[in-house]
């Protein structure tokens, strides 16, 4: 039975991530796994117990890995780009999250479980304690917390595509498609998201 729970949840997911939670019906999610859908309700429970199983999951083990190296960071800035390293790596990994991800930040969360905001409410602490030490420190300014924090999320889902997203275009004569270090990419664009266009680095 483990197995036939794991195809569930990882035919769920990418039905999730393909089609959004709305239009994604828990027929299509058994037809897919090839199990009975009353399978499904006995051993996990409804669509929305598959999505918050599924990003329950995502979550945890991104905010594991960014508080295990956190305090090897000896900056605010150093501590972003952790933040968005890590949620940038971890979705380039398992390509389903920022699609499920960009889903629900795009619909306002008008989908995602109501029993994991507090999972999110986890990830939002760390940034608010990170932006908050940067604003004492004269490292950042800031006027809307909520905006501050859907913008770097946003951003961190969104990094991982930038190598894609240059060779795609490079090939229609859009930009130039020089190959950089994945290190480096995330640092250009931790760059781009802390200080703008205006010209400022970080050290």
């Amino acid at each position: 039975m483990k197995t036939d729970l794991k195809i569930i949840l990882k035919t769920a997911e990418q039905l999730f991530a393909q089609k959004g939670y709305d239009s994604t019906t828990m027929d299509e999610i058994a037809e897919k796994a090839s199990v009975n859908k009353a399978t499904i309700y006995y051993h996990i429970g409804g669509k929305q117990k598959l999505y918050e199983i599924i990003i329950e999951e995502k979550i945890d083990k991104i905010k594991s890995i960014i508080e295990s190296e956190m305090d090897k960071c000896q900056s605010n800035y150093e501590k972003i780009f952790l933040i968005i390293d890590t949620i940038s790596k971890v979705s380039g990994k398992e390509k389903t999250i920022p699609k499920i991800m960009l889903k629900e930040i795009s619909s306002g969360m008008q989908t995602f479980p109501p029993a994991l905001f507090d999972n999110l409410k986890s990830i939002y602490q760390l940034f608010r304690k990170i932006i908050l030490q940067g604003i004492e420190n004269g490292d950042f300014v800031e006027d809307d917390p909520v905006t501050t924090h859907a913008f770097l999320m946003s951003s961190a889902l969104f990094a991982n595509i930038i190598p894609s997203l240059r060779s795609k275009l490079s090939e229609h004569g859009i930009g130039q498609n020089e190959k950089t270090h994945p290190e480096n990419e995330i640092k250009n664009f931790v760059n781009l998201v802390l200080y703008g266009i205006a010209g400022r680095s970080s050290r």
